[in-house]
């Protein structure tokens, strides 16, 4: 029991003792003096300043208690990072440091010294900066060890960080453009932009709570000392005066909103009151001034704008004068005053007295026409109309006012007139017409230019605000806006204007259009531009007709070149078989030789077959011109008709290298056609592959297709080029002018199928041969019999 109790009270003892408050009893000290550290690029905090010693507001605070307590200390210049190691390994005493969870586990912390706010530097343009999230995706320039960069990695802003060795570099290269912000302390920033005139940044308060500055060190019994003494600091005032030193330029005073609006309030008020005062002192004199030349002004006004002012009494029905000489002076009565006006104006006086009488002013000015002199003139008066009420709130009288405006109206008329000429002529020219004004937007179109585009509905057109400067037809042509020069010459169009509900744009068509384009802008004796001008007139028609005109002359100058080749080919192939003929002709009495006599017949013959054959191709030309082809058409066995020309044709092959084939799907085929006809085609394209062929076989045949007969004659010669198979079966046309014939052969082959309402053409390959065919339908047995 006597143990329990002792134990009791040596428990309360030691709680006595341990909350008992520790007092530094003056014998605190080291082996060594105290080492400081600091990070020297952090003004006003740690800093070294102009003179190159160690300065700002935290070395003077841990200094002072230093002193204070008499305690030798040596302050090391080192940077943030190499002083967070040196405290951290036990090689330095002290240092200022911001607090964080993350850093009491490895550093003793003591005394909050300062709270810091933590803030956003950025371009003054820059204003997509407002809070923490929009750093996102931006390069963002932080202090290396700094409480700031572990900020912003523990929010995790998705930004690009560059680390830098202090803010002072993060601002310089803010300030450059090369990073989107930096992110530092509000003092150090107010610091560094005052001191080196960077009047382009600007602080943005992202709303981070402010973070504790404290003193930190390793040596806890070293802190509890700087504690104490920091806190009699401040009951003494020292630390005070030594926080208004360093901060006292960099703090924010907090002006509530509700103060500035209600100065300005009352300097609002009192400038206006002040303006008002003025304004009613120079109105009170300016009204005396204008009292005393009332009268005389006005009749002064009123002379010199020629305006009259009447009256007119509801209850006589009558008209006075008042500053005027139009009425008698015993006034004159509404029937006599409606006698001098144009009947076609009478009831708008009529109206305006009756609309007045009731307290209802016109909303304007009303013109009507009046004879005051009986002598058939009229004059057009200009009457403007105000009542005048009694005390019971009605209408006691009518006033107005009277100006002869018959000159102006004259000439307003006059230019209706020729407004409605010009319109006329605008709308009825010959030529499509388009007004701009001096900005370039549309105003005005006529009928010819609205059809020249395929504009249906000219209204919504003009209210569609369409710019000369965005037009696709004429931006090509319109060099310069501020510099608008006239246009002359022909523009190639390929747009329309296309109306889609009330909206009108433009779109591509498939045929371009030429349209002869002027474009006249008119300035001002200034040079400044007035409108512009634009007139069109469709051109496509004629250009069409050229470019046709100019195919036509092309093509007719090249069958006039052909036909001059013809003819000079046309001597030279007459006149090779008439000399052979004349030649062996007059040798043949001479010859005693019978073999040698047949040979010559022999060659006479050829000779006479060919000039025949060439007489028949040009007599064949002559009907196709005339476009008479003869069809004599009859039943007849095609296979036997193949045979009969193979065994003409065979002959021809003079040419040992070549083997003649002759190809025959049936044995027998009856048709029905012109067996002339046929020969002549399969004579022909036999003789051309014969004329091509070196070495290797011509072969012809035929096939049943399509409901008709397809002739084929193929070849191993030279073959023809791709760029010229269509061109060959043109008149007078020849592969290799070395050749002989007259190059009408193929040619009459195709007008022959063209009127049996066949196909001709080729395939080949050149290098390796040709297939010339040609496919004619057939008529069925019963067209036949019939």
């Amino acid at each position: 029991m006597k143990f329990g109790v002792l134990s009791i009270c040596f428990l309360i003892c030691c709680n006595v003792l341990l909350a008992a408050p520790l007092h530094y009893s003056g014998d605190f000290s080291f082996k060594r003096p105290v080492i400081i550290e600091g990070n020297w690029n952090l003004p006003p905090f740690d800093f070294i300043n102009d003179e190159g010693k160690p300065d700002g507001y935290n070395m003077e605070i841990i200094q002072t208690i230093l002193n204070r307590k008499r305690i030798p200390y040596i302050v090391r210049k080192n940077n943030f990072s190499t002083a967070l190691r040196n405290v951290r390994e036990g090689k330095s005493d002290l240092l200022s440091l911001m607090f964080s969870n993350e850093r009491a586990k490895v550093y003793r912390f003591g005394s909050t010294i300062k709270y810091i706010t933590k803030i956003i530097v950025c371009r003054k343009n820059d204003r997509s900066i407002n809070r923490l999230s929009d750093l996102k995706n931006k390069t963002i320039g932080v202090e290396n060890s700094t409480r700031s960069l572990d900020i912003l990695r523990q929010e995790k802003v998705p930004c690009k960080l560059v680390l830098e060795n202090s803010a002072l570099d993060e601002l310089k290269k803010v300030s450059r453009g090369s990073y989107d912000a930096g992110f530092c302390n509000y003092e150090s920033a107010i610091y560094y932009i005052r001191k080196y005139k960077f009047n382009n940044l600007k602080l943005v308060d992202l709303g981070i709570a402010p973070q504790e500055y404290c003193m930190a060190g390793h040596n806890e019994d070293l802190l509890r000392v700087m504690n104490q003494e920091f806190y009699a600091m401040k009951r003494d005032g020292t630390f005070d005066k030594i926080a208004d030193k360093w901060f006292k330029p960099y703090e924010r005073v907090e002006v509530p909103a509700i103060v500035y609006w209600v100065l300005a309030f009352l300097f609002s008020l009192a400038v206006s009151l002040y303006f008002i005062v003025l304004f009613l002192r120079k109105r009170v004199k300016r009204t005396e001034r204008m009292l005393s030349q009332k009268s005389y002004q006005m009749s002064l006004a009123l002379k010199g704008g020629e305006i009259c002012i009447w009256g007119y009494d509801l209850v006589q029905k009558k008209f006075y004068n008042i500053e005027s000489d139009r009425f008698p002076p015993n006034g004159r009565s509404l029937d006599d005053q409606l006698k001098l006006i144009h009947p076609d104006d009478r009831h708008l006086i009529l109206d305006v007295i009756h609309n007045a009488s009731k307290g209802v002013l016109p909303d304007e000015s009303i013109v009507i026409r009046v004879e005051p002199k009986g002598i058939g003139t009229w004059e057009y008066i200009e009457l403007n109309i105000n009542i005048e009420h009694s005390e019971d709130d009605t209408v006691a009288r009518i006033i107005g006012t009277h100006k002869d405006v018959t000159d102006r109206a004259m000439e307003r008329n006059e230019r209706i007139n020729l407004l409605k000429k010009y319109k006329t002529i605008f709308d009825n020219a010959m030529i499509g017409i388009i007004y701009f004004d001096k900005d370039g937007w549309l105003v005005d179109i006529n009928d010819l230019a609205c059809q020249l585009f395929n504009i249906e509905n000219k209204e919504r057109l003009l209210d569609s605000h369409i710019s000369i400067y965005k037009n696709p037809i004429l931006e090509n042509v319109l060099i310069d806006a501020e510099d608008l020069r006239p246009y002359s010459g022909i523009i190639e169009s390929c747009f329309n204007v296309v109306e889609d509900g009330s909206h009108v744009s433009f779109e591509k068509r498939k045929e371009n259009r030429f349209i002869e384009t002027k474009i006249n802008p008119l300035y001002n004796a200034d040079k400044q531009l007035e409108c512009v001008i634009v007139t069109g007139k469709d051109m496509t028609e004629s250009i069409n007709k050229e470019k046709e005109l100019k195919i036509e002359k092309e093509k007719a100058e090249e069958a006039d070149r052909l036909k001059s080749e013809f003819l000079a080919n046309m001597s030279h192939e007459i006149r090779t078989p008439l000399n052979a003929i004349v030649g062996f002709s007059s040798l043949l009495g001479d010859i005693v030789d019978e073999k040698q006599k047949l040979e010559f017949v022999s060659i006479i013959n050829d000779n006479s077959n060919l000039l025949l054959n060439i007489i028949n191709d040009i007599l064949d030309l002559s009907r196709i011109e005339a476009g008479t082809i003869d069809l004599n058409c009859s039943v007849f066995d095609l296979s036997n008709l193949f045979e009969i020309s193979y065994s003409s044709l065979k002959d021809m092959n003079s040419n040992p290298n070549i083997q003649f084939l002759c190809k025959l799907p049936k044995a027998k085929c009856l048709i029905y056609a012109d067996q002339n006809r046929l020969l002549q085609i399969l004579a022909n394209l036999v003789t051309n592959a014969f004329k091509y062929t070196e070495k290797g076989y011509v072969k012809m045949s035929y096939l049943c297709v399509e409901d008709g007969i397809k002739i084929l004659v193929e070849d191993t010669g030279v073959g023809i080029p791709f760029d010229c198979q269509t061109k060959i079966f043109d008149r007078f046309e020849k592969i290799g002018s070395l050749k002989q014939g007259t190059g009408l052969g193929l040619s009459i082959c195709k007008a022959i199928i063209d009127a049996c309402h066949g196909k001709i053409g080729v395939d080949s390959t050149l290098g390796v041969g040709s297939t010339f065919w040609a496919w004619f339908p057939l008529k069925k047995e019963k067209e036949v019999h019939q």
